[in-house]
């Protein structure tokens, strides 16, 4: 199962893992599996940084990303992926930008606590709960 990770989750992961252990444990059990190269949105660097960077400091905040860079690939936010976006029957870009990044790297599925903004979405996006279910049941 190929995942494209949105921004949510990985904050989470980064910063409140605390509050939501299921998207780090996710994110652990997804980037374990040999098969699959997972994704995050394109274009989501910058945003993700600046929301990080209110929970840690310069340098984790960095660190933070090059880690999110190494393990995940970035898709690139072309003009073609943000016209697939603009025509999606999505309320916020944002999201459907992540649901065209998703359909663009060949995602099977989008990690996202933001589910009811996803539903006009061509990748189905389900919450890490249950998503760390589906993965014990293939198991």
């Amino acid at each position: 199962m190929k995942v494209l990770f949105d921004l949510n989750v990985l904050i989470d992961v980064a910063c409140r893992w605390r509050r939501f252990p299921d998207a780090v444990t996710l994110y652990r059990q997804v980037l374990a599996s040999p098969v699959d190269q997972d994704a995050w949105p394109g274009g989501g660097d910058t945003t993700l940084y600046d929301i990080i960077r209110q929970s840690l400091d310069e340098e984790r905040t960095r660190a933070m990303l090059a880690q999110f860079g190494a393990e995940l690939t970035l898709p690139p936010l072309t003009a073609e992926v943000v016209a697939t976006a603009q025509r999606r029957q999505m309320a916020d870009l944002e999201d459907a930008c992540v649901a065209a990044s998703a359909f663009a790297a060949g995602c099977d599925v989008i990690a996202s606590r933001n589910v009811a903004d996803c539903q006009a979405s061509p990748i189905v996006a389900q919450p890490p709960t249950v998503l760390l279910a589906r993965l014990t049941q293939a198991r």
